[in-house]
Order: structure tokens, then C-alpha cells, then sequence
């Protein structure tokens, strides 16, 4: 499929249904070592996005709730219960990860969470409820493109043990299928582009710093000098920008929706794999 071909629908595709997963995952023997191809640094840069999940999905979360009474569209307003009760199942087993990582490695689960925590805690006081759902747009956004990452570029998961890739790639689907939720709601209540616009370049150097942030955290006492490790860290992180900065920007355009990147050949090819439709 090219580029142009994957580009054409500008709204959610009428056929496209999804549903929570209850999945559940056994990674506690695994998060005491360096799963990630025996690399300490890989295995912190996903631990590190792991951490940001349980307190980052809750927002998201509450941000779309609050609109429900003014969506009028049914289908909408499966597709935010359908949307809520993933991330809850993904904020659930993520704390779980992140709940058995502390555990083995001797870290402080608050250390990870507390920067995020506390730009959360002040959006909340300060922020209109308009602007917390602009922000999990924005996330959201990042999400999918980290999601359609995992799923089409096999370097990024072929050295993860199979229950660890199982976890990457159910949630990298899910991303996937719900990809537009948010955008549709902030579309149907507000519609001004501009928020959405500053929302994705704060969330963007936000989402940056807490894996940079946190995966140096992760790396405390393990013998990698600072400067090497957060240049390795970095290097990561750029190199999943990089590849996905055309949808990056697509974000920019006057007439973007997520679905605008479609992406179902890659998500019908993913379930099929993964075995649990």
C-alpha cells in the first residue's frame, strides 16, 4: 500500500468496530532482568513508556467523560465506552508492570510517576476540561504513531521475549483501533484546530523528556556512564520521531484525521497474528 493510497479516509471508517480485551500478562521474572536483547538501555527506554501509561491513561480517561452528555451520535458514544474500557484495561496491566518492575529492581514507582503526576494535578486546576481533552488528542496522536511503529517495523519488538511482545503488540493494536476516539469527541464539541495544535507541541517535548526523564532513572546502578546512556536514550527516542515525522505533521494540516492514516490493513494483519480478534 503506498502512501498516498493509505491516506484517504478523513473521517473514523463507518465499519471499523472495537472492544476491550481483558487480557493479562505474567512478566515479574522478566522485569528483573534486561529483557530487551539482554540490553540494559532498550529495556529502560521500554520500561520507561511503560511508566507513563497507568497515570496518563486515567487522565485520558477523564478528559473524554466529561463530554458524553453533548455527544448525540450512538456510534460515538460506543466508540468512548468502547475507547475507556481499553485504557482502563491498559492502565491496569501496565501498573501491574510497573508495580512488579519496582519490585525487582529496588526503584520508586512515585519517582517515575511524580513529574507527570504533577503537570496532571495542575491542568486539572488550571486548564478548561476543552484543554485536557486537546492534550489527549495530542497523546493520543503520539500513541498511534508509536502503536503503528511496533506493528510494521519488526525491529522494534523481534528481540522481546513472547509474553513481553504479546503485552507490546495488544496494546500497540488497541492504540490503533481507537486511534480517533478523542479527536472525534474534541471535533464534535469544539472543533479549533489551533488548541489541538498546541497541545501536540507541548505533548510532544513532554512525552520526550518523561522517557528520557525516567529511563535515566531506570538506569541508576547499572554501570552505563550518564552521558553514554542518555545519548543511547536520545538515540531511541529520535530514531522513533524520525520515522514517523510525516504523521507527526500530518497533525498540522486543516483537514487531518487520524483516520486519514489508514492503517486497518496493518491492524487486520496484527489481530491475526496476535490470535485474539
Amino acid at each position: 500500500m503506498t502512501r498516498a493510497a493509505a491516506r484517504v479516509p478523513t473521517r473514523t471508517p463507518p465499519d471499523l468496530e472495537f472492544r476491550p480485551r481483558n487480557e493479562k500478562f505474567e512478566l515479574e521474572a522478566l522485569l528483573a532482568t534486561d529483557w530487551a536483547g539482554g540490553d540494559p538501555v532498550r529495556t529502560a527506554f521500554w520500561n520507561a513508556l511503560s511508566s507513563l501509561f497507568p497515570v496518563g491513561e486515567q487522565f485520558f480517561m477523564d478528559s473524554v467523560r466529561p463530554f458524553m452528555d453533548r455527544i448525540q451520535d450512538e456510534r460515538m458514544r460506543r466508540d468512548v465506552r468502547a475507547f475507556c474500557g481499553q485504557e482502563a484495561v491498559h492502565s491496569r496491566e501496565h501498573q501491574r508492570y510497573n508495580e512488579a518492575l519496582c519490585a525487582a529492581r529496588g526503584v520508586d514507582l512515585a519517582a517515575l510517576e511524580a513529574r507527570m503526576r504533577r503537570n496532571l494535578a495542575y491542568a486539572r486546576e488550571n486548564v478548561p476540561p476543552v484543554g485536557h481533552l486537546a492534550v489527549t488528542v495530542a497523546y493520543e496522536h503520539f500513541t498511534a504513531i508509536l502503536a503503528h511503529q511496533i506493528l510494521t517495523e519488526p525491529s522494534w519488538t523481534e528481540e522481546m521475549p513472547a509474553e513481553m511482545r504479546r503485552l507490546w503488540i495488544w496494546h500497540a493494536i488497541e492504540e490503533t483501533e481507537h486511534k480517533a476516539v478523542a479527536f472525534d469527541v474534541f471535533m464534535a464539541v469544539n472543533g479549533k484546530r489551533k488548541h489541538l495544535r498546541r497541545a501536540l507541541l507541548y505533548v510532544s517535548h513532554e512525552f520526550t523528556s518523561h522517557i528520557l526523564r525516567n529511563g535515566m532513572l531506570l538506569l541508576r546502578g547499572s554501570g552505563i556512564p550518564g552521558p553514554v546512556a542518555f545519548a543511547r536514550l536520545s538515540a531511541l527516542t529520535a530514531r522513533l520521531m524520525w520515522a514517523a515525522k510525516g504523521d507527526w505533521m500530518d497533525f498540522f494540516r486543516g483537514d487531518f484525521h487520524p483516520w486519514r492514516h489508514d492503517n486497518r490493513a496493518v491492524l487486520a494483519q496484527a489481530l491475526a497474528a496476535y490470535g485474539r480478534g
